[in-house]
């Protein structure tokens, strides 16, 4: 499965360069975006099965449409943060495009209201995070 990675991946950031640097050593393309236009020639030669957005990177619903549209790929959201209002325009509208919207917040309450609100499939997905970089355990004896 080809996984088309779209974010902003901005230094300093550097949680957002690890991001970047584990998809691509996955084998998934990595696209960094600087405007909110994801490119259609692009998209047309990579031929994604899987389009994969943290919901908060700033592509307008229209443009999800779109890529959706060229590439015939998967849409899946990601929010990792979802507290706040499902009604907001932007949010729902992302949200519904998606074929799936995934979220690190398991509250039913909250999953619910995605789903009146228009998404389709919403999911938890909890984050993980690799022991030995981010926790490293060190003896103290």
């Amino acid at each position: 499965m080809k996984i088309f990675h779209i974010g902003k991946f901005n230094a300093p950031h550097h949680s957002d360069l690890a991001y970047a640097e584990a998809f691509a050593r996955a084998g998934h393309v990595v696209y960094r975006h600087q405007s909110n236009h994801i490119d259609p020639e692009l998209l047309k030669r990579v031929r994604p099965d899987l389009l994969f957005l943290g919901m908060i990177k700033g592509i307008e619903t229209a443009e999800l449409e779109r890529a959706k549209k060229v590439s015939g790929a998967l849409l899946v959201c990601w929010w990792g943060d979802q507290r706040g209002n499902p009604y907001d325009g932007k949010v729902i509208g992302r949200a519904s495009q998606s074929d799936w919207l995934l979220l690190t917040n398991s509250e039913p309450i909250q999953m619910e209201s995605y789903k009146k609100a228009g998404a389709k499939n919403v999911a938890f997905w909890p984050l993980a995070a690799n022991p030995d970089v981010f926790m490293p355990i060190v003896p103290t004896m």
